[in-house]
């Protein structure tokens, strides 16, 4: 695993020093086969949005300061975007070209280059340097963790996170605990009005995925590495797709529940014998979706401690609104004793163990094989030449 970027680098600056922005540093970083979000490149989206995604889709932002960057608001911004990003993720973000003198570098963490005089020959080739490090190497990933999936509905976790869940678990010996929150689902999916024994049968898949898993490859890393919380506490009657927003308080409750299966809930202490969750999967607390929204921003307040690493999953790409992720997870490394990769295991769970497509109507356009494979090849396309399925995701690297 490791972090990869849509941009070697977002370049922030006021409007009146573009022109020598330009004269100086675009060309060079064309020919160096830059990738550069330089902050015009506007479309069509709310503009808000557009920085902060892109932002996050960058490997480094550089700040080209002058005495008066802070009085724009939109750099002020992307500043302390920046600064932000780097507490998350504990790795140097920052890169200051400072063209004039200014005591903005006072208290500001970042590997300065000084351009007040002029734009040199090794001051290019000190940016470039710095734009070309390897981002993989700031991904760090322990063995024998233990991974929390959350997902609102029975599809979440299926389409998003399946494929990394047994990829950590069967290459990495992580042990996975798979959370549901919906109780009830929809009476239609995608339009297509469901079967009454629709609600048992989506939980039911969980059940059988678990329980093939254990049989499949016990060998390899024990019993009740993939353990499915059915009946988790803190539920105080049902929960009800769509409408999670009015169940604030239970999915609270449920969260904190999940936490102190492995902690003590007075002094936050963990349970001898049992593993400390390191890294949580939640849907993004962006998305559209009122459901996915609520549940990731929960799962982000309440798995705040530093223990936790929070990666927010793709879920239904290119239906929904956009998602930007910094991180990916390639599937195409073999398991131990098969010939099968976690992309080739994801699909065959999917179509022959929880046979989404034969409970549930109208689901054959995301899960029968073909749909599957295109959305893991789409993702592996979109960010590496060099893997050919993944997973994305957005959150902090080290796990």
């Amino acid at each position: 695993m490791r972090q990869v970027f849509q941009y070697h680098a977002f370049i922030s600056y006021r409007r009146r020093v573009g022109k020598r922005v330009e004269e100086h540093l675009k060309k060079p970083l064309e020919k160096a086969a830059l990738k550069i979000r330089w902050d015009e490149d506007f479309d069509g989206r709310s503009l808000v949005d557009q920085i902060e995604n892109d932002l996050h889709a960058s490997y480094k932002i550089v700040l080209v300061l002058t005495k008066d960057f802070l009085a724009s608001t939109w750099c002020k911004r992307e500043l302390e975007l920046a600064k932000q990003r780097e507490y998350q993720e504990g790795r140097a973000i920052i890169i200051a070209l400072q063209f004039e003198k200014c005591d903005l570098l006072e208290g500001l963490t970042a590997r300065v280059i000084d351009c007040s005089k002029q734009v040199s020959e090794a001051d290019l080739q000190g940016l470039i340097d710095l734009l070309t490090e390897d981002p993989g190497s700031a991904l760090t990933l322990r063995t024998a963790g233990s991974v929390l999936a959350i997902g609102c509905h029975f599809d979440d976790i299926l389409l998003g996170c399946l494929g990394t869940l047994l990829r950590l678990s069967l290459l990495l010996s992580y042990r996975v605990d798979i959370l549901l929150l919906c109780d009830q689902h929809d009476s239609h999916y995608y339009g297509v009005r469901q079967r009454p024994t629709f609600q048992l049968e989506a939980r039911e898949m969980y059940v059988r995925l678990c329980k093939q898993l254990h049989k499949r490859h016990k060998g390899i890393n024990g019993d009740g590495f993939f353990t499915f919380l059915n009946d988790t506490p803190g539920r105080n009657g049902s929960l009800v797709d769509r409408k999670l927003m009015l169940h604030r308080d239970d999915l609270v409750g449920i969260m904190k529940a999940t936490i102190n299966r492995n902690h003590n809930p007075d002094t936050g202490v963990p349970i001898p014998g049992h593993r400390t969750y390191n890294l949580i999967l939640t849907p993004p607390s962006d998305d559209i979706h009122e459901d996915h929204r609520i549940a990731g921003r929960i799962a982000l307040s309440e798995f705040r401690h530093p223990r936790y690493k929070v990666w927010e999953y793709d879920i239904k790409r290119y239906t929904e609104r956009g998602f930007t992720p910094n991180v990916y997870v390639g599937l195409d490394e073999k398991i131990p004793g098969m010939k099968a990769t976690s992309a080739d295991e994801k699909v065959a769970l999917i179509t022959d163990v929880c046979k989404v497509t034969e409970h549930v109507d109208g689901a054959g356009r995301l899960f029968d094989e073909i749909p599957l494979r295109a959305r893991l090849l789409a993702n592996g396309l979109d960010f590496t030449r060099n893997i050919k399925h993944a997973e994305v995701f957005r959150g902090r690297m080290e796990l």
